[in-house]
């Protein structure tokens, strides 16, 4: 298992006058390497026998695993359309996944084909064969398109237009729905700095809510959700949303491990201020 999810902390800097920060889509090349690493890594998880030595291999789990970094640190301008073509898993799973695929590549480089072949296993127990396919699938061409098996989604956004406020709130929308919605800020688009998959989107809401009214830490960001504003760090933000959401049992580890308890739940009435 890997430790804490290092997730980016900082505000970005720069201006992001075409696409919101983590929107950006992919070069073409960098695309094609990463559709080549996911290909790779398919392969080894249905069976085939790797050649260690092959440079194919030792650098397709590497790209697979930075792949995954990516997703779970949110700190690159392409995160999120990475995040979407991996059909959205959580940002600690897209850790553990990274850690894991690393963890294969060395095994491997060390001749232990039997370790590597566990974590292998254990990875395609935990859903890696569908978020593969579907970044496979979903990257065929340059707009990338996620995988939907969702109640709702809790984000932050934020923009360059507008430097020192983010948006933390809760949707039952997809979040580009809900940024179709959101108008630009003097001409700066909304990006995304965090996404959370959530069961019980209303439920979600009122305890954001709950928590943000709370969160009157010292730092240099306003945080906007429901017309309240208070002050904290972007760290302090995500860490909180995050704990809240696992202490609630709220949080979605991807769509593939969507719990069918929640499914079978009576429908909840929509919140006031559900964004």
């Amino acid at each position: 298992m890997a430790g804490k999810v290092s997730r980016k902390l900082g505000l970005p800097t720069g201006d992001f006058l075409e696409h919101g920060y983590g929107r950006a889509p992919v070069h073409r090349n960098l695309r094609e390497i990463r559709r080549m690493a996911a290909s790779i890594t398919l392969r080894l998880l249905d069976g085939e026998t790797p050649d260690p030595r092959a440079k194919a291999t030792v650098n397709g789990l590497a790209d697979a695993a930075d792949l995954f970094r990516i997703a779970g640190q949110e700190d690159a301008n392409d995160w999120y359309t990475v995040h979407k073509s991996l059909g959205q898993p959580s940002a600690t799973l897209c850790l553990e996944i990274s850690s894991k695929l690393l963890e294969v590549r060395s095994l491997l480089t060390t001749g232990d084909e039997r370790a590597a072949r566990r974590v292998l296993d254990e990875l395609a127990d935990d859903a890696l064969p569908d978020m593969l396919e579907n970044y496979v699938n979903s990257t065929k061409h340059q707009n990338a398109t996620a995988h939907t098996e969702s109640d709702g989604w809790a984000y932050v956004l934020w923009s360059s237009g507008e430097p020192e406020a983010v948006i933390a709130a809760v949707t039952e929308l997809t979040i580009d729905e809900a940024l179709a919605d959101m108008k630009a800020s003097k001409g700066h688009p909304l990006g995304v700095l965090a996404a959370w998959q959530v069961y019980r989107p209303s439920v979600a809401a009122e305890k954001l809510s709950e928590l943000l009214a709370n969160l009157r830490l010292d730092g240099d960001l306003y945080v906007v959700e429901r017309g309240t504003t208070g002050t904290a760090t972007l760290g302090t933000i995500k860490d909180s949303i995050e704990a809240m959401l696992v202490a609630d049992d709220l949080l979605v580890r991807s769509p593939w491990h969507f719990d069918e308890k929640f499914e079978a739940a009576e429908p909840t009435p929509k919140a006031v201020g559900l964004r």
